[in-house]
């Protein structure tokens, strides 16, 4: 069986009343299951980047070659105002090759905890998005595109769509999505894509095992155990600086505390301080 996997080389996107180009010189492979997120301020690009994997639009230059049916949820959810969500599911069961179909209309409400005769018109904000991610969950894609699924809902039902988007990982999807919102984007991602100014500035890989950093005294009593120990460790002026990842962490507080090393301080590099440290703080 062919691997889902996208393919992106040196592609370029220039909008015909732009001056600059909204993708500049990208190169991506991807070629893993996994939730993938891209993230970068306004105009950064990420919405033109998914909508030229999904083939909504054309290249100005470059190659991409997409293996895998793939699902594009847009920003703004369609839907038809006088159809449920029941009778949007069998449309979609209707017009879809039946090989394709991967989960029927009544187990996709079940999942996704909508009304079944509600009409759309009648939706919230959130209903309308989990419609949506309804319809990409009963297709064989393989590969799914979120472009800002998380955009002006609440917490609580943000929460509901990650756990609704991670059990579409478990069925070995490519899952790409931007998004602005950063702590979600940190606890659902396997690889974040930094974007700024329509190119990719940076790929990170198991960002929730992100680095931390152990902060110590600086003296030759600290410096002679933890070099005995084989601990790496850094010399920055009064301190003592370790760092490591965070599955790393319950090992090495057992190891300082056998030294009897005290910890004065511990960091932990969250989601925003990678954001402002690679693309800056004058964005929205």
């Amino acid at each position: 069986m062919k691997l889902n996997n996208i393919k992106v080389n040196n592609i370029y996107k220039k909008y015909s009343k732009s001056k600059s180009y909204a993708i500049d010189d990208i190169t991506l492979n991807i070629d893993k299951p996994g939730i993938y997120s891209i993230v970068g301020p306004n105009g950064a690009g990420k919405t033109t980047l998914l909508k030229l994997v999904s083939g909504m639009i054309k290249l100005t230059s470059g190659i991409i070659e997409v293996n895998g049916l793939t699902f594009y949820v847009p920003e703004i959810p369609a839907y038809y105002e006088n159809l449920s969500a029941f009778d949007h599911y069998n449309l979609i069961r209707d017009i879809v090759n039946k090989n394709d179909i991967l989960h029927s209309p009544e187990e996709i409400l079940n999942t996704i905890n909508l009304d079944k005769n509600k009409l759309a018109k009648d939706y919230s904000k959130g209903m309308k998005r989990r419609l949506d991610i309804g319809m990409a969950l009963m297709i064989k894609s393989g590969i799914i595109l979120f472009d800002e699924p998380f955009d002006g809902l609440d917490p609580s039902i943000s929460e509901e769509l990650s756990k609704i988007i991670k059990k579409m990982n478990d069925e070995n999807n490519i899952i790409i999505i931007s998004s602005h919102d950063l702590s979600r984007v940190e606890d659902i991602s396997d690889t974040i894509i930094f974007m700024k100014s329509g190119k990719i500035i940076k790929e990170m890989n198991n960002i929730r095992n992100s680095e931390i950093t152990l902060i110590l005294s600086n003296n030759e009593n600290n410096i002679s155990k933890i070099s005995n120990s084989g601990i790496e460790y850094n010399l920055t002026g009064d301190s003592l600086v370790i760092n490591i990842l965070k599955n790393d962490l319950p090992g090495i507080i057992k190891k300082l505390n056998y030294l009897g090393i005290e910890i004065n301080d511990i960091k932990i590099l969250n989601m925003l301080d990678l954001y402002r440290n690679i693309i800056g703080d004058n964005n929205d």
